[in-house]
């Protein structure tokens, strides 16, 4: 499972809102179509076709819209600064959005995310401050996951991490209400159920690893 840094701005906006708001993350690059399954040849030729672009900038662009189709999976972490927040979420697969192939809209190339925490940006670590610092619209992690120190931010969203100073019951309980008001969407119980069974599936599925996430995406509603 592997980290990512995305910017909080897509096709020249802010996207912020609407990340959270519609549980998705997207990097632009509307002109392009379906990108599921072409390769890094054909990716090339179709952005140097559609944006008129060459040499150096060329090879730039593609690894960045290939980073966010060809190398994140499906179960890893992203993470977008915004202020002085940031918002910790699991990645789902790929999926091409034809209705917002355009100009005006252009957020076609998107992945599913499910939202885990909302997380004060002076609280991580040196290591996520690094990658919150980069100037590209998507970079990787490149420790291990474990030195992010993330897990904490799951268990409990309070967790100051190393260093952290010690806050009262009234600020945690108010910061915890905040982080509630921006991340959570209302969802009828009917969708809550069959998400609920999927992830049940999940945990029998024989798979370490879903099964391993399957638990704590269930965890974590039972803790809400």
């Amino acid at each position: 499972m592997n980290l990512y840094q995305l910017s909080a701005s897509a096709h020249g906006k802010e996207r912020i809102v609407d990340f959270l708001k519609d549980n998705f993350i997207s990097i632009g690059w509307a002109g392009l179509g379906d990108l599921e399954g072409i390769d890094r040849q054909e990716l090339k030729t179709k952005i140097a076709a559609a944006y008129r672009i060459e040499g150096e900038r060329l090879a730039d662009c593609t690894e960045h819209i290939s980073q966010f189709i060809h190398s994140m999976q499906d179960g890893d972490w992203v993470v977008i600064a915004h202020q002085d927040t940031v918002y910790l979420g699991d990645i789902g697969d790929y999926f091409y959005d034809e209705t917002f192939d355009n100009e005006e809209v252009g957020l076609c190339h998107k992945r599913g995310v499910t939202w885990l925490a909302k997380i004060p940006r002076v609280k991580l670590n040196e290591s996520l401050q690094r990658l919150l610092a980069s100037e590209e619209a998507i970079s990787k992690f490149k420790y291990p996951l474990e030195q992010a120190e993330l897990d904490q931010w799951i268990v409990n969203p309070q967790h100051g991490g190393a260093g952290a100073g010690r806050q009262d019951q009234g600020e945690h309980k108010g910061q915890e209400q905040q982080m509630g008001k921006q991340l959570q969407v209302p969802v009828d119980e009917a969708t809550i159920e069959e998400a609920l069974a999927i992830l049940k599936q999940a945990l029998r599925c024989g798979d370490p690893d879903r099964q391993e996430r399957a638990a704590a995406a269930i965890l974590h509603y039972a803790k809400q």
